[in-house]
């Protein structure tokens, strides 16, 4: 079966499929290890969730680890953080990318890009909505925001209500844009 194929399995057996989409992107991406292939692929597929699977996979996969061998001078010192900031200003050029908004509008984009964001973040919040300040804008930094904390409740979401308040991570993280988080 065709990975364009898939989603549309996908599609009709879950209309609702943008959470299980994610890791079908991240598969595309892993498959075809190019951006544009990955974009043309998933289009809209889930509702985007195929697209930020292979947002997620493409900051974060094999290719990424050559990246970040560039952004850290070729040196493997584990800052995650120079990797981190050597993402942002990608994603930045990312969104404005012809090939991705042929697909989706820009707003789309920047949300998937907090999913990323959270996702190779370790679901670190605060480092995740710090990726997100790269936007210079607020309605931009809003929609990565939506992408950060949707990421995170789709893996974490469960676990925290054993252990966290009924808002978690909202009362904690999200005091500046709580409709983001909510």
């Amino acid at each position: 079966m065709k990975l364009d194929e898939m989603i549309e399995v996908l599609e009709e057996e879950y209309p609702l499929c943008h959470d299980q989409a994610h890791d079908l992107g991240k598969m595309v991406f892993t498959e075809t290890k190019d951006l544009a292939e990955s974009i043309q692929i998933c289009r809209d597929g889930c509702t985007g969730g195929c697209f930020h699977g292979v947002l997620m996979e493409a900051f974060n996969g094999d290719k990424a680890i050559e990246t970040r061998e560039i952004v850290n001078n070729g040196k493997e010192n584990g800052d995650e953080h120079v990797w981190l900031d050597g993402v942002k200003e990608k994603a930045v050029t990312l969104c404005d990318n012809d090939q991705v908004l042929a697909f989706h509008r820009k707003g789309k984009c920047v949300h998937g890009v907090g999913h990323a964001f959270s996702y190779i973040s370790g679901y670190e919040i605060p480092r995740a909505l710090e990726g997100c300040q790269i936007f210079n804008d607020k309605r931009l930094e809003f929609y990565c925001a939506g992408g950060v904390f949707m990421e995170y409740e789709t893996v974490y979401g469960a676990r925290d209500l054993a252990s966290e308040s009924l808002h978690y991570p909202c009362d904690k993280y999200a005091k500046e844009m709580p409709a983001a988080c909510y």
